[in-house]
């Protein structure tokens, strides 16, 4: 790879290991939506506006639910930039009205490597693309989680809607790791990606270090474009990231125009990639069992390096690696008596989805990169 000879960012100078969290549009929104609410609940003129949907909420009776527009708001607009699973496997909406049952459509490699006749004659014909699909279906599974608010304390019974904003909150962080979860298994298994996996020759933390960029240049030619437009996007765990951002290799190549950067950000590691995006997965889970005494923390994203195309645009009709099939999420909230003493209100959420694997030649899995 050719030399780097561009001002280096700030955090290129910092020897340290905080978590780069790459932010984004959906992310950014969420946060100005949360900032935003609680700015509206300290509003003297929006006072009315509260105690009327409070009053609404208690009113209700036990066995009656209800969908509060602002924790449903919540729930459509969550984002959590820590999460990186649908940024590699985009989210596609499925339509509630639709059932759980749909279909996709993939494309045969050999359609987008033919040449096409595209020479007309005066008054002829003009030839129609050849293209073929192969229909595939799925299926969603229901998901849900809930949290109960106790109305022990009558003073909070004034202020039910907005003491029910951080567990729903709650709700919808719990959702998103399993989700995450999911995400991480497939896109971490090697044998997602058919003959497109391999383990490295030298792992990138041993004494000698190995060659990153030339390992990801070798592996490129074997990932299908495909048919629609997209991203190139690489992904690793936490633990090989904290390598890679100080590989001497690395670093070797940003040094000159006068750089000496002690660690590589993500943007930097995507230009020596030669990759639309670098991302990270930070996520770790409590892999023990609920009746154990103490945690085990478990990284959710294994020690692997993966490229993989990611859709511009997410369809029924995409050439890319995966795809995360959903239907929206639906907020509901009800009042059960007796519990807690003096009863109390749930904040429940829902939604279905289902990650899928579409063309596994659109990606490919580095394995063993780590000692």
């Amino acid at each position: 790879m050719s030399g780097f000879n561009k001002p280096l960012p700030a955090a290129a100078f910092r020897n340290t290991d905080e978590f780069p969290v790459i932010r984004t549009e959906r992310g950014l929104a969420y946060d100005r939506h949360v900032a935003n609410l609680r700015g509206l609940m300290q509003d003297p003129e929006r006072a009315k506006d509260w105690l009327d949907a409070n009053q609404a909420i208690k009113n209700l009776t036990p066995g009656t639910t209800t969908t509060v527009q602002v924790l449903q708001d919540l729930s459509i607009m969550y984002a959590n930039d820590e999460f990186i699973g649908s940024r590699l496997l985009p989210e596609y909406t499925i339509p509630t009205a639709k059932g759980l049952s749909f279909e996709y459509w993939k494309y045969p490699k050999r359609n987008k490597f033919q040449i096409p006749n595209t020479k007309v004659g005066s008054g002829g014909a003009v030839n129609q693309v050849s293209e073929s699909v192969e229909s595939a279906s799925g299926e969603m599974v229901k998901r849900a989680q809930k949290e109960f608010v106790d109305a022990w304390d009558q003073s909070m019974w004034d202020t039910i809607i907005q003491d029910m904003i951080d567990p729903q909150m709650n709700v919808l962080d719990a959702m998103a790791l399993e989700r995450e979860y999911r995400q991480a298994t497939l896109l971490c298994t090697s044998g997602n990606y058919g003959s497109n996996t391999s383990a490295v020759t030298t792992t990138w933390n041993s004494s000698t270090g190995g060659n990153p960029g030339k390992d990801v240049d070798a592996i490129k030619s074997s990932i299908w474009r495909g048919t629609t437009q997209t991203r190139v996007v690489a992904f690793t765990s936490w633990d090989v990231h904290r390598v890679l951002k100080r590989h001497p290799v690395i670093l070797d190549t940003f040094k000159y125009g006068g750089n000496a950067p002690m660690q590589a950000t993500t943007g930097m590691l995507a230009e020596y990639f030669e990759v639309d995006e670098y991302v990270v997965g930070y996520g770790r889970y409590d892999s023990a069992n609920e009746n154990q005494a103490s945690a085990t923390y478990t990284n959710l994203w294994s020690n692997v390096f993966g490229v993989v195309r990611v859709a511009a645009r997410a369809s029924r009709r995409s050439a890319s690696f995966g795809t995360t099939f959903v239907q929206a999420p639906t907020q509901l909230s009800w009042f059960e008596n007796g519990r807690g003493g003096k009863g109390g209100y749930w904040t429940q959420s829902a939604d279905a989805d289902v990650v899928k694997v579409i063309c596994a030649d659109c990606g490919y899995l580095l394995t063993g990169v780590l000692t």
